[in-house]
């Protein structure tokens, strides 16, 4: 790969790009250039266009996708009081994996992932189903997500930093709606660092002033995104 980078004529910059931060971001545009480098398939100059097409990427700003990781269900593990253990929700030949959080007791769960190279502000978002007969009518719901990150000689367990609470009001939803929050604000999580885990604790928090809806609710997934472009 190094010999064909070496071969581009456009910003050195790119390169530094390539070698480091888009090899946690950009996936697709690295592994196309990766392909036709290994293979040799359209030589060089279709190499030097990728190149140039991700030039023009970065000079524009990373896309919210680029630093986009989703948790799903089967990736939360129980916390101090877990929810609903992991289920396949069907309709009309359609399925979702959800692991179903109560409307009237605060539950939560655990999860992990490696922070990527380039990250910056954090945020999350949470992705889910209306699972219940009795779909929310202008009702709401609230979840909070906080962590810490560990690395090689740290303890798996540390101080959490502060909790940072999203909400989703204002729904009317039947069963098998599906429902995604906003992004949340910026979250802190304590001594975070590039290729570093970061342990983290997501909850629905039912005694939220915005968290008025009774039901359950299916959370698919949790997303985090780990540089946050405006």
């Amino acid at each position: 790969m190094a010999s064909g980078i070496e071969t581009y004529a456009g910003n050195d910059k790119v390169r530094d790009v390539i070698l480091t931060k888009l090899a946690g971001d950009d996936l697709v545009e690295l592994f196309a250039v990766q392909t036709e480098v290994e293979t040799g398939r359209g030589g060089y100059a279709n190499l030097n266009a990728r190149l140039a097409a991700i030039e023009a990427l970065v000079a524009g700003g990373l896309p919210e996708a680029a630093f986009t990781d989703p948790f799903f269900a089967d990736l939360l593990f129980d916390g101090a009081s877990g929810p609903d253990v992991v289920e396949t929700i069907t309709t009309n030949n359609r399925h979702k994996r959800v692991r179903q959080f109560s409307g009237s007791s605060t539950q939560d769960v655990f999860f992990s992932g490696q922070v990527p190279i380039g990250y910056g502000t954090v945020k999350f978002k949470v992705k889910g189903i209306i699972t219940n007969a009795t779909g929310p009518s202008s009702e709401g719901m609230a979840f909070g997500l906080k962590g810490y990150c560990s690395g090689d000689g740290d303890p798996m367990h540390d101080t959490d930093g502060a909790e940072i609470i999203v909400t989703h009001t204002g729904l009317t939803m039947s069963q098998y709606d599906v429902f995604e929050t906003d992004w949340s604000a910026a979250v802190t999580i304590t001594n975070i660092a590039q290729l570093e885990e970061a342990m983290l604790v997501f909850r629905r928090i039912h005694d939220n002033a915005a968290d008025t809806y009774a039901q359950k609710v299916g959370v698919e997934k949790v997303v985090m995104n780990w540089k946050w472009v405006a």
